[in-house]
């Protein structure tokens, strides 16, 4: 069967742009994201980007920005770790760390399981 696809581009002002390809056809595995950069998005444009999608683009979506996000927390959350004054601020994002590693371990495993890994 003959594969149809359609670029669908969408702008944020943010200072970036956001291009989605979206390839439909006889695959059941959605394409790649493409040049989107959840860090300069607010968790209000993530929210509306997943409000409109449905089924497995969701998922590979919301599996997209969730490991996104886990990811800049564990960033933060090293930085507490080296430089905060507070040894209990120090003991608490580390477990932190450990507990948002484990989560994203387990968000690239469904990436992987399900077709949509980046990595």
């Amino acid at each position: 069967m003959m594969r149809m696809a359609f670029l669908m581009a969408a702008s944020f002002m943010l200072g970036a742009a956001l291009t989605v390809v979206v390839v439909k056809g006889t695959t059941s595995k959605p394409a790649p994201i493409v040049d989107i950069d959840p860090y300069a998005m607010s968790f209000a444009q993530l929210s509306s980007d997943l409000n409109n999608r449905q089924g497995d683009l969701l998922d590979h979506y919301a599996l997209y920005y969730l490991s996104s996000i886990d990811q800049s927390t564990i960033a933060i959350l090293r930085k507490i770790h080296f430089d905060a004054k507070h040894g209990e601020l120090r003991a608490y994002a580390d477990q932190l760390v450990q507990r948002r590693t484990d989560e994203v371990d387990q968000l690239f495993a469904w990436q992987k399981t399900w077709g949509y890994s980046h990595h």
